[in-house]
């Protein structure tokens, strides 16, 4: 694996589809990088909306809002590529 891209969320349903849609459509060979969506706890339907794309992304949701740079740190743990992209 070369690249880890990680997309945190919080309450931004109406961009999460474009932006995973956006790393997905990459020129890369889909063996070369994994997608990695940290949800933070929102409120509105923006796990579900990541969910539909639950066979080409890995999909995290916290259990209480611990803000961006735990969120990162969290995502970044998982990845498994040689370098991450936030």
């Amino acid at each position: 694996m070369e690249i880890s891209v990680i997309i945190t969320n919080y309450n931004y349903g109406k961009y999460l589809s474009r932006a995973i849609r956006s790393a997905i459509n990459q020129s890369f060979d889909k063996n070369e990088y994994e997608i990695i969506v940290i949800d933070d706890s929102s409120i509105d339907d923006s796990f579900n909306i990541a969910n539909t794309f639950e066979d080409k992304i890995k999909l995290v949701q916290n259990n209480k809002n611990v803000g961006l740079a735990t969120s990162c740190n969290i995502a970044i743990k998982m990845a498994m590529g040689t370098y991450v992209r936030r």
